[in-house]
This record gives C-alpha cells, sequence and structure tokens, in this order.
C-alpha cells in the first residue's frame, strides 16, 4: 500500500477539486479556506484597546483581515451602542467555546464593554478549536486554551455520568483552568459562557464558595438539558432556546451541515464506493429542517426519523421529505447509506450499526463529538488496508491521507457481522473542517450577538435559575443584521453561502 500512496493522495485530489459544487464555494483542497467577500473592505467600528487591557472608545478602521478579527459589522456596530456604558467593567469573563474567528469578535467585544483582557480565559472545544485564532489572541493579551479532552468522551466517573475513555479527564483539565482563574480574579464577579453546560455544573457542583460570585450563559440545548436538572445557585441565561437562535440560526447550520456533507461524498464517490442519493437525518428538529432542506434542494431523497410524534408528523407534511419513519429500526434497515445524526444524544450502538447498510457513511450533524456512537466502544477500530465493497479502496486511512486533502481523517466502524461503515471525522461535527470559521463571519455574528447581550443580561441578573434572553433585545439584533445582509441580497432565512 504505501507505494500506492502517491496516488491514492492524487485520487482524493481529484476527487475534490473536480467535483462541481452545489453548495457553497469549492476550493482547493491545500488553500485554508477563508470566507472574503470580493468588495473592497467596508470601514467598519471595532474595538481598539489600550495598554494594559482596557477598552479605548470605538474607532472605525479597516478589516486587518486577520483569522481572530473577522469582519462583522452589525455585531461591532451592536458594540458599540450596547458596550459604550461599559456594563461588563469589574467582571471577569470564563467560557468554553468554539474557537473560531468569530469567537474573536466576541472576546474583543467583551472587553470593549468592560471586562479587563487579562481576567478572561476562553476553553476550546477539541474538535472546534483553531490554532490559528487562538495563536493571533494570545499576541493580544487573550487568554486561550486549546483543550486535549472532551466532555463525555473522557468524564463521567465523578458525577455518575456514563465513564468512556479516561474517567475525570476532562474534568481535571477544566478544574485547573477554573482554579487558574480564580487566582487571577480572587474577588469580582465572574460571567460564564457555556457551550454543552460542563462550566456550569463544574461550578455548581464543585465550587460552591464561587455561587455568589457567578452568572452564567448557556448556548446549547444540551447545555440546558443538562442544567434543568440542578437546582441552580446562580443565574443562567439561556441562549439556546431564544426564539433567534432557534429560528434564524438553524438555516445557517444546516447549510453547513449540508455543504460540507456533499463535499464528503463526492470524496468518497471519488474513490469508486458507492453512495446512494438517499440520506437518512435522525433527528427533526430546527437545524433537521434546515438540513433536509438543503439536502433536498442538493437533489438527495431525504428519509427522517424522529423519537417526537409531533416532529414525525411535520416531517410527514415537509415537501423536502420524502420518507417519514415511525420506528428506529425501520429507518435504519431503509437501505440509506448517508446517515447523518442531528438529535444532541448518542444515537447508534453496536445493535443499531447492525442493521445498517454495509459501507454507511455516518456523519455527525450536532454539538458533541459522542452524538453518533461512544467512541471507545470496542468495536470502534481505524481501519488498515481494507477493501470495501469489492475495490473501492479506503487504502491505509489514517492522519497521513486525509490530510493532506485538507479533510480531517476518519474512521471505519467493524461490526462483529462483518459490516464496515465510515464514521466520517472520526465521529466529530461535520461541519466543523478545520477552516477559521465554516459559517461566514457576517451571519455566525447572529449567534456572537446572541451570546454578548446574554453576557450583558446575566451581569444584571440577580435571582438563581435559568432565565430566557430578554426577547426585545433579540428582536432590534436580528432586525440590525437582516439590514446588513439585505444591502447585498441575503438573509438570515435563506443564507446563500
Amino acid at each position: 500500500m504505501r507505494t500506492q500512496m502517491p496516488l491514492f493522495v492524487a485520487l482524493l485530489g481529484v476527487a475534490l477539486l473536480g467535483a462541481s459544487g452545489v453548495i457553497g464555494p469549492q476550493r482547493a483542497a491545500a488553500e485554508p479556506v477563508r470566507w472574503v467577500r470580493s468588495a473592497a473592505p467596508r470601514q467598519v467600528a471595532r474595538p481598539v484597546f489600550r495598554a494594559g487591557g482596557e477598552p479605548a472608545p470605538f474607532q472605525p478602521r479597516v478589516s486587518p483581515g486577520r483569522l481572530s478579527d473577522p469582519e462583522m459589522r452589525s455585531f461591532a456596530e451592536l458594540v458599540a451602542t450596547e458596550g459604550k456604558a461599559q456594563p461588563l467593567a469589574g467582571f471577569a469573563i470564563l467560557g468554553i467555546q468554539h474557537l473560531l474567528g468569530s469567537t474573536g469578535g466576541l472576546m474583543r467585544g467583551l472587553a470593549a464593554s468592560g471586562a479587563a483582557i487579562s481576567q478572561m480565559l476562553f476553553i476550546g472545544k477539541r474538535y472546534s478549536q483553531h490554532a490559528g485564532v487562538a495563536g493571533e489572541l494570545s499576541g493580544d493579551g487573550f487568554r486561550t486554551y486549546l483543550s486535549r479532552h472532551e466532555g463525555s468522551i473522557d468524564t463521567g466517573a465523578d458525577w455518575g455520568h456514563r465513564v468512556t475513555g479516561d474517567p475525570g479527564a476532562r474534568l481535571r483539565e477544566l478544574r485547573a483552568q477554573v482554579d487558574d482563574l480564580v487566582r487571577r480574579t480572587p474577588t469580582g464577579k465572574i460571567v460564564v459562557i457555556d457551550d454543552g453546560g460542563e462550566l456550569i455544573e463544574l461550578i455548581h457542583r464543585e465550587y460552591a464558595h464561587l455561587h455568589d460570585r457567578v452568572v452564567a450563559v448557556e448556548q446549547t440545548r444540551r447545555g440546558i438539558r443538562r442544567l434543568e436538572k440542578l437546582d441552580l445557585k446562580f443565574a443562567v441565561i439561556d441562549v439556546a432556546q431564544s426564539w433567534a437562535k432557534l429560528h434564524y440560526e438553524s438555516p445557517m447550520i444546516g447549510r453547513s451541515i449540508a455543504a460540507t456533507t456533499l463535499a464528503r461524498v463526492r470524496w468518497v464517490r471519488g474513490l469508486g464506493a458507492p453512495t446512494g442519493r438517499r440520506a437518512l437525518l435522525l433527528g427533526y428538529g430546527a437545524v433537521g429542517k434546515a438540513t433536509a432542506r438543503a439536502l433536498h434542494a442538493a437533489g438527495f431523497d431525504v428519509e427522517v426519523f424522529d423519537t417526537s410524534r409531533d416532529a414525525q408528523r411535520t416531517a410527514g407534511q415537509d415537501p423536502s421529505v420524502a420518507r417519514t419513519h415511525h420506528a428506529l429500526d425501520d429507518a435504519l434497515t431503509s437501505g440509506a447509506r448517508i446517515v447523518l445524526s442531528l438529535t444532541g444524544t448518542t444515537t447508534l450502538g453496536e445493535r443499531e450499526l447492525e442493521l445498517l447498510h454495509d459501507g454507511a457513511m455516518l456523519i455527525n450533524g450536532a454539538s458533541s463529538s459522542d452524538e453518533i456512537v461512544d467512541r471507545s466502544a470496542s468495536f470502534m477500530q481505524p481501519l488498515q488496508g481494507f477493501k470495501m465493497h469489492g475495490g473501492a479502496p479506503y487504502a491505509r486511512w489514517g492522519e497521513g491521507a486525509e490530510s493532506r486533502t485538507g479533510m480531517r481523517a476518519s474512521w471505519i466502524l467493524k461490526t462483529r457481522s462483518g459490516k464496515a461503515h465510515l464514521l466520517v471525522n472520526r465521529g466529530e461535527v461535520i461541519n466543523f473542517d478545520g477552516s477559521p470559521d465554516p459559517i461566514p463571519p457576517r451571519y455566525i455574528q447572529l449567534t456572537r450577538g446572541l451570546l454578548y447581550l446574554g453576557a450583558l443580561q446575566a451581569a444584571r441578573t440577580t435571582k438563581a435559575g435559568i432565565h430566557s434572553l430578554d426577547e426585545v433585545a433579540q428582536r432590534a439584533w436580528v432586525e440590525r443584521v437582516e439590514r446588513e445582509l439585505a444591502a447585498t441580497g441575503e438573509s438570515l432565512v435563506d443564507p446563500t453561502f
């Protein structure tokens, strides 16, 4: 196989470069993905920082094109308005976030609203953190941490969750970062901006002495479900279930998932493996609906399964959905070779993998790497020289082959009966493809703005428990972003990137 590797790499390049684009721009694999408009840079108001981390007044300047400082025109205007009174002065900021370019914009906005850079720490999520972005932020004085472990993949022994991988590794990692921030800021309030509820649960369970200092923001529904089980002793602002996020973020995520799914399908087809045109979606929530529409528009026959009867009825009325399944086993035995999971919970075990068509592509469209399967299970093994379907070589799979095409390595799941399924991106979220911002900043600034508004609301909230994000602020923010997009013929409702 080693003598064939150059040819294999060449085939990968041809598979990626030669395919015509259906959704989104296609680029040479070796070229870093950057979402750049062809128009000249616009004058945009952005925060400028004085030495020592204190914000200076907003001043217009031309975007320098740095990874960690992308153009987010509406967000800059929002911060210029809402941050003028320095509402975060005296607050430390502790967050778990996707460390992307637009996250850098969020961090700069928080600093411009009064939070000192020296008292701000953002922890990356292992599957989505961008080292280049983190490096730029560190060079500007911001503190970031690139995670080595991940949530429920590595933890669980201490809090009674399912134990996999290295029990407690993620908890130890997070404790060290919380302890470090507390040493740096022994007094004063702390705003926690969380993705998945990890930090909030950790502080709730193990840092009782911080309860009177902490307020928080939660970004994901998975995290909110986790927090609803707790008797929280401090305020948490629920951005996850905000009207604006559910209604307007989902179309852009669905389009991004569909675009990256199509790129991987073309790649697999380029190796000669059959994929078909049927896509099975496990989960038909807001993102599932948007993904179904985008895949249908790209020519796929979309099938859906959801445990919710209401979701099943809605899917049955959706012209993008060719077939709705009412039982998981029926969905898995339908013969679809492209399977996307978008539920927020682990969907497949060894029994379910046996039901799938041999050679199925398994794609994670949710927000955690244990979405599809427990990745530490014994039946999950990296492929070594395996050939599928009578001759399509997946040639010594691993970091070398795929990473040279600009894509992350995938794994093969070998079942006891001999079936082999492709776990795309090793089960990690499909649209986090290593680019600084998988969704163009002019769109994803919607979410960054909601988190910013959540932080401001948390800073002035004293009552413990989960609170809805202020709806008036949401509507004003959505209108601002829509005005910007309308100037170029775009819309949050129907993304065109």
